[in-house]
């Protein structure tokens, strides 16, 4: 059920819920006016862990302009959000550890998600990118375990989707693969030169990774935590792996490497620990003089 609230000033929603309050148990609120900073406060306190709010629709409100840090952090009961056309910004963490949210329309006006936005927004099984997003954290949606698919208008001038995974607008960087995405294999395509901080952060579906020749980059953590990654092949044309790339990858025990110049490498101690590293033959031995590889402990020529 909805329930509509026209405000009668900026700042009176509290007022005007609580004197009907047993009609907003586990119902929707729909807000129709001018809203201000103590609205919102409300409404993460309505729909907290111990809310009775469960959806909220401000498309018709106005006077909020960014969903602020934190905003709605933990919302514990809310599970459905619609935000108004002069939202412009999410700050860090506006909807993280929102458990039960699986519904959320973001207006084409939104520029910029900061880092955590949908952090820990475990039960979000979707969700359509804004036109005109220019901006986009590379941490806005770890753990987001159910998450299927990204989708984005054509239009857009800063990103691309394909298959529901994010790009760069050019497909040079991958961006984002949704963590809930069953396919066990992912083959890039052939434009993707880089591979970004937490592209594949806990994508617990996927066994293997098909890299294409031109990949040059690969970010920090951007395999982190894929619990069930066994096989991975790096092209001659690698040229950087950056810290924690593999880390956590509990069922990845070996990585092979088609280049004969080593790539620059900050291997962390788990990957030292767990990892059997196959090079060339023919520079084994300039791999075993390079920083970062030569403190490996299983390392093979092939």
């Amino acid at each position: 059920m909805k329930i509509e609230i026209e405000l009668s000033e900026p700042g009176s929603l509290r007022k005007q819920v609580i004197e009907r309050k047993k009609e907003f148990q586990n119902a929707d609120l729909k807000v129709v006016g001018r809203m201000n900073d103590g609205d919102m406060k409300f409404i993460k306190q309505a729909t907290g862990r111990n809310g009775f709010i469960k959806g909220i629709d401000l498309s018709y409100a106005s006077g909020i302009y960014a969903i602020d840090r934190n905003s709605f952090e933990e919302g514990g009961v809310l599970n459905s959000a619609k935000l108004n056309s002069s939202v412009k910004q999410l700050g860090w963490g506006a909807f993280c550890m929102c458990d039960k949210l699986t519904s959320i329309s973001l207006t084409s006006d939104i520029e910029a998600i900061e880092n955590f936005s949908f952090n820990g927004c475990s039960a979000l099984p979707y969700i359509t990118l804004p036109k005109n997003l220019k901006k986009l954290g590379s941490q806005t949606f770890g753990g987001c375990t159910k998450l299927e698919e990204f989708k984005i208008q054509a239009s857009n001038k800063f990103f691309s989707t394909d298959n529901g995974v994010i790009f760069s607008k050019d497909f040079s960087k991958l961006i984002k693969y949704p963590a809930g995405k069953k396919d066990k294999t992912y083959v890039f395509p052939e434009k993707v030169k880089t591979i970004g901080d937490y592209a594949f952060f806990m994508c617990d579906n996927l066994k293997n990774i098909v890299l294409p020749e031109g990949i040059t980059s690969i970010n920090e953590f951007a395999f982190g935590s894929c619990t069930t990654l066994q096989t991975i092949e790096l092209p001659s044309t690698l040229k950087e792996i950056k810290a924690n790339a593999f880390n956590k990858c509990e069922s990845l025990h070996a990585l092979t490497l088609s280049g004969i110049e080593p790539p620059v490498f900050t291997p962390d101690e788990f990957e030292m620990q767990h990892l059997n590293v196959y090079v060339p033959l023919m520079a084994i031995e300039t791999y075993r003089q390079t920083d970062g590889w030569k403190n490996l402990k299983n390392l093979f020529g092939k």
